[in-house]
């Protein structure tokens, strides 16, 4: 059955040219607030961070146990080890808090012909858990989805965003081909097309993505990413606007972080405070161990 995906067009379009067009027009230095950390060789894949009232947790991506990890933000080490029970960690690329509930987005696509894309919905970790049960999977497509066809790295349908707004869940696209971000909403459904709201054409590959509503209606998305070349520059793009499916017509603040050869390949951000982040590094260039860095982003 064909399904039309509900793209938003006209001066939605024009916006978000105008957009990307500024994305780094007032570039901004970072200020890192500790010396970066290294992390434990059981997260040396760390592709997303998740915050609580315990502290950071994070996740391996492709080939990593269906385990979320607790890491003691002093020494680096895994201190907790949480199992997601009758899940399979086929590429973890995103996980998120939202209220009482964790979402888990088993959404990296580099090959472009995964039919078994999903986002696992539980409640959040315990001091008590040692194991949590799904309560939900969404599984989706995307709208330009052919299946079997090999297309690495060469198609816009890897993603390793996922926000929360509007009590909804929201993609963000990895976009190997254009280079251009896409919005897409996901209904909490078991099965469905994602619907791609917006796009943004910013030249970046967009890893991870973080939402705060600081007033009702409107709020910050932090969009992390880098250049598709070595040394592979590193972005952090914040945008304040409205929320939902017009927050990419916001404000942009860019802060050049540095390069992939420096931090690392940069996999995760969350907020750790009203004007502080955390981001997470693979290993990757001079980082033999993947690492934590720091980062206050006040204005």
């Amino acid at each position: 059955m064909l399904v039309r995906p509900c793209l938003i067009q006209g001066l939605c379009g024009i916006f978000s040219l105008f957009l990307g067009a500024s994305l780094s027009a007032q570039t901004e230095s970072p200020r890192w607030s500790r010396r970066p950390l290294t992390l434990a060789t059981e997260v040396s894949e760390t592709s997303g961070l998740m915050v609580t009232e315990e502290g950071i947790w994070t996740f391996n991506d492709s080939g990593g146990k269906p385990e979320i990890y607790l890491l003691d933000t002093l020494s680096g080490k895994v201190i907790r080890t949480v199992k997601i029970h009758q899940a399979l960690n086929k590429d973890w690329e995103a996980g998120m808090i939202s209220g009482e509930r964790l979402y888990i987005a088993d959404t990296g696509n580099n090959l472009g012909k995964r039919t078994d894309l999903k986002v696992y919905a539980c409640t959040k970790p315990t001091k008590n858990d040692s194991v949590l049960i799904p309560s939900a999977e969404y599984r989706f497509r995307w709208p330009d989805e052919m299946y079997g066809v090999g297309e690495e790295k060469t198609h816009d349908r890897d993603c390793e965003a996922m926000v929360y707004m509007q009590d909804s869940l929201f993609l963000l696209t990895k976009s190997w081909k254009t280079l251009s971000l896409k919005l897409a909403h996901l209904k909490e459904a078991p099965v469905q097309i994602a619907c791609v709201l917006d796009s943004l054409p910013n030249g970046y590959l967009i890893t991870d993505a973080v939402f705060r509503e600081d007033i009702p209606g409107k709020g910050r998305l932090l969009l992390l990413g880098y250049e598709n070349k070595i040394p592979g520059d590193v972005w952090l793009w914040i945008i304040e606007g409205q929320v939902g499916r017009d927050i990419l017509k916001g404000a942009v603040r860019a802060i050049k972080l540095g390069n992939a050869l420096q931090l690392g390949q940069t996999e995760g951000i969350a907020f750790i405070g009203p004007e502080q982040i955390v981001i997470s590094a693979e290993k990757f260039g001079l980082n033999a161990r993947a690492v934590l860095h720091f980062l206050d982003i006040r204005n």
